[in-house]
């Protein structure tokens, strides 16, 4: 038969492994966590960079529409005055350049390019 002596330190290290196990696994748990949250965090930042890139093209789209409706009101306006005054060309020259240059502002807006060129003494990434 086994003496109680022999018990207590066969219990004891039972007992040690146990708490070894036990507080392991906290420890892997924790990491865990933190890598849940770090990976929550980054989809968070990135949803709110998503929905500012979407309001940004949708406030792009809204301009591009304006500028539809004006060229198209502009265009009819144009074209009455045509009628009345039919001794002048149907489109003025001023109106085509506004339009040309209208467009490539809105093309340059869609695309994401600079309103302004940039200097060839900037560094290039």
């Amino acid at each position: 038969m086994i003496s109680f002596k022999t018990l207590v330190p066969i219990f004891a290290l039972i007992l040690a492994f146990g708490f070894g196990y036990y507080v392991r696994d906290l420890q892997q748990n924790k990491t865990i966590l933190k890598q849940e949250r770090a990976q929550q965090e980054a989809i968070n930042k990135k949803i709110e960079v998503s929905s500012k890139h979407a309001n940004t093209l949708e406030k792009q789209l809204q301009q591009v529409k304006q500028h539809e409706q004006t060229i198209t009101s502009t265009a009819i306006q144009a074209t009455k005055g045509d009628r009345v005054n039919s001794d002048h060309a149907c489109v003025d020259d001023d109106f085509i350049k506004l339009y040309n240059q209208q467009s490539k502002k809105y093309q340059r807006i869609l695309s994401g390019q600079h309103a302004t060129a940039v200097p060839d003494n900037v560094a290039r990434p």
